[in-house]
């Protein structure tokens, strides 16, 4: 990521930005016939390329999870640049790479797995079980490879209380590079907080971080489609983490909490509000979005369990529990 920054030009808004000096290149690479020739070929084959990834995936639950995002990060780079991206992509980029002819992220290679939640924690929680220790993921979990689970039938039987509500996990993707783990966990939350009618009087111009200014909630989506299909009344939260294998603690934490065209976000990564806000993040913004990750604490104790689901599916091959 260094590396990809320290070749765009930095922002207008950005205390070090040369407005001579970029208008200048700017002016060069207009008068370059051959990078005009190249960006007009990219600009005919990115659409097709874009519709081949987006439909190329399984249809299951973290699947689409993975390429909303893919798609909303393809559209922030092309349309307002990288400074555009959201927080999100701190953590979801673990799962890109970038693809030097089209200047975008990709998805990684993707292994899929199918299963109920009630199978893996009888595992779990059998006396036999594997001793609880991350560091053996590192042997376990192949590098730069996205394991994804998608969990069938009643997922509300393992239900996590979250003050006043119950949430309850779909799914989760996750891949390893080296002694780093990063995490997407799917979960729906009933009853939905905040509610529909609270969500009704957001207006999207909440805060915006330095460089986000155009970016506006999505017009084509609704409240409506906050909830997840196949779980009636359950709205989609959506938690992100880096977890370290070798010292066993969270790098950084964030819950995007669906709300239809957009997403709440809570982190205890203070840095992030303060570089996206500067001045403007307040005492206050920075308690409330700790608060918010307190509101979700069991979700990520949750997770310190369901990161051995690799192992579970290695250790019950034989009992005919396949990818």
């Amino acid at each position: 990521m260094r590396e990809f920054f320290s070749r765009i030009p930095l922002p207008p808004w950005h205390p070090r930005a040369d407005p001579l000096g970029q208008a200048y290149l700017s002016r060069m690479a207009e008068m370059d016939i051959a990078f005009q020739q190249k960006m007009r070929r990219l600009n005919k084959l990115l659409p097709l390329w874009i519709l081949l990834r987006m439909k190329g995936g399984s249809g299951f639950r973290m699947a689409g999870i993975l390429r909303h995002f893919f798609l909303e990060y393809v559209n922030r780079l092309t349309q307002h640049g990288p400074y555009s991206l959201p927080s999100s992509f701190n953590v979801v980029e673990s799962f890109l790479q970038f693809d030097k002819e089209f200047f975008i992220f990709d998805l990684r290679q993707e292994r899929e797995h199918l299963l109920r939640l009630h199978d893996y924690f009888d595992w779990y929680t059998a006396e036999q079980r594997i001793p609880e220790d991350p560091r053996l993921l590192v042997d376990i979990i192949e590098e730069g490879i996205i394991y994804s689970y998608d969990f069938v039938g009643d997922t509300g039987e393992f239900a996590i209380s979250a003050e006043g509500s119950r949430l309850a996990v779909a799914g989760l993707s996750m891949i390893r590079h080296e002694n780093e783990l990063s995490v997407i966990l799917l979960a729906g939350e009933n009853p939905p907080y905040p509610t529909d009618s609270e969500i009704s009087t957001f207006t999207g111009e909440e805060g915006r971080a330095k460089g986000h200014e155009e970016i506006s909630p999505a017009q084509d989506l609704s409240i409506e489609d906050r909830y997840i299909g196949g779980m009636p009344g359950f709205s989609k939260v959506i938690l992100f983490t880096r977890f370290d294998l070798a010292t066993r603690k969270h790098d950084v934490r964030y819950i995007n909490v669906d709300i239809g065209p957009s997403y709440l976000v809570h982190t205890d990564d203070t840095r992030v509000l303060k570089e996206s806000f500067g001045k403007e993040a307040t005492r206050e913004m920075i308690e409330n979005s700790l608060k918010g990750i307190e509101r979700y604490r069991q979700l990520f104790s949750a997770l310190t369990s369901l990161i051995y689901l690799p192992v579970f599916f290695i250790a019950e091959r034989g009992n005919g529990v396949r990818p």
